[in-house]
């Protein structure tokens, strides 16, 4: 800037100490700019190591954020979860309570039906107890034969020991063959080739089993109740009213023990459905034998019984061919009447006791199995090898049966006495 000429500088007063005032602070200045510098760059470094542990410190809180919104994440789900799970609960809940209902209804009707079927069953129990009593004053002192296996055995025995007695007389001659003859039956037929076929011993042990049927088939398997043996022989024979009567009875017993005639009585007597038709029960057939032998006796009890079946005639008629008239025939036909008249009595005995012994039927042809307690092995024909087939029974079984229907079990008493086949005929009997 241009000073004017008519003017004159001021003299400024004492400008050196100010300048070198500055100077001094300019050079204190400079002098501190190394330590201020060193103080500017540790304060750097200390930002710089605030600022890292800064950073680790967001970055850790940053991850925790992360992780806080993870787990919130996941317990907003497991939240949905159990709610999800209370809704499904609530639907089987409610699934319950409609099912509770339901079987509480269910419970309701079968008690009702229960109450029904419990005043049926006092019914039943009151007539049954009815019955009872009615029972009681139908059989009072009903005859009911002591008599113990023992007993029935031994006469059974006796019976079979007759047998073989009656066969072994020497008024019959084993040596001689049956002769054919036209007006017998086959089945008589085939009874004579087999007796000639045997040898001595086999021929006799065949005889007692051939009489041993026909006292089965007419007096043992029969229901009997006695009532024609109080009848004269020749009135018997001419079909008297008691020996028809005695016949019937024993039918009707036979028929109640199967279901026809189960359902025959039910279908009489019964008016409820005949949806289940029941059988006759063993204890109500026995009480009805039982009641009705007391009446029989009752009628009869001067009379011993006697057997006024054709058993005599067929097995004087079988032995006839063998017999030698030289030794009384006399004689034999006592010893006949007999072995029939205690073959009857052990059977009216045995159906009066109220137990059920059996009378079995005898075993021809049949395959033998080892360890039955039914069977008890006499011999070989011939002396032959054992076969698995029995040629004969030379007696039958005495059998006692136990228990009701559902469980019955059977007792043998005596097992029958059986011949087996020689093994070399056994592919006759082969199916």
């Amino acid at each position: 800037m241009a000073i004017p000429q008519n003017q004159c500088p001021k003299q400024e007063t004492h400008p050196q100490p100010r300048i070198e005032g500055k100077l001094d602070n300019l050079t204190k200045g400079v002098a501190d700019i190394p330590s201020k510098v060193d103080e500017f760059m540790k304060r750097c470094v200390q930002s710089e190591e605030k600022f890292f542990i800064k950073r680790k410190e967001a970055e850790g809180l940053r991850s925790e954020i992360q992780s806080l919104k993870a787990q919130l994440q996941q317990e907003k789900a497991d939240r949905q979860d159990k709610v999800e799970q209370l809704q499904k609960k609530s639907t089987e809940a409610k699934g319950l309570r409609s099912e509770l209902q339901s079987l509480r209804e269910q419970l309701q009707r079968q008690k009702a039906i229960s109450q029904e079927k419990v005043a049926e069953l006092t019914t039943t129990i009151q007539r049954l107890d009815e019955d009872k009593k009615l029972r009681k004053v139908i059989l009072g002192n009903a005859l009911r034969l002591t008599i113990s296996d023992d007993e029935i055995r031994e006469r059974f025995v006796n019976i079979r020991q007759q047998i073989h007695t009656l066969v072994n007389n020497r008024a019959y001659d084993k040596t001689r063959e049956f002769m054919p003859h036209d007006a017998a039956k086959d089945c008589m037929l085939r009874i004579h080739q087999r007796y000639n076929s045997y040898g001595l011993r086999d021929r006799v042990l065949y005889l007692r089993s051939m009489v041993y049927q026909i006292i089965w088939h007419y007096i043992l398997r029969v229901d009997a109740f006695g009532l024609a043996g109080s009848v004269p022989p020749l009135e018997c024979n001419q079909k008297a009213p008691e020996a028809l009567l005695d016949g019937a009875l024993g039918m009707f017993e036979g028929l109640l023990r199967t279901r026809k005639g189960a359902v025959v009585l039910f279908l009489l007597f019964s008016t409820r459905s005949h949806a289940n038709k029941p059988l006759v029960a063993n204890e109500v057939i026995s009480d009805w034998r039982l009641a009705t032998f007391k009446c029989i006796e009752n009628f009869s009890a001067a009379l011993p019984p006697r057997d006024t079946s054709t058993a005599r005639n067929a097995i004087e008629g079988f032995l006839l061919p063998l017999l030698t008239f030289k030794l009384g025939p006399v004689k034999i036909r006592r010893e006949i009447s007999q072995l029939c008249d205690d073959a009857f009595a052990i059977c009216l005995s045995a159906r009066k006791s109220g137990d059920r012994y059996q009378f079995d039927r005898p075993r021809i042809g049949v395959k033998y199995e080892k360890g039955l307690d039914t069977v008890e092995v006499c011999g070989v024909i011939g002396n032959g090898d054992a076969s698995n087939y029995v040629e004969f029974s030379i007696c039958g079984a005495l059998t006692k049966k136990a228990g009701n229907e559902e469980r019955e079990v059977t007792y043998v008493l005596e097992p029958a006495h059986v011949m087996l086949e020689d093994k070399e005929n056994e592919s006759l009997f082969e199916p």
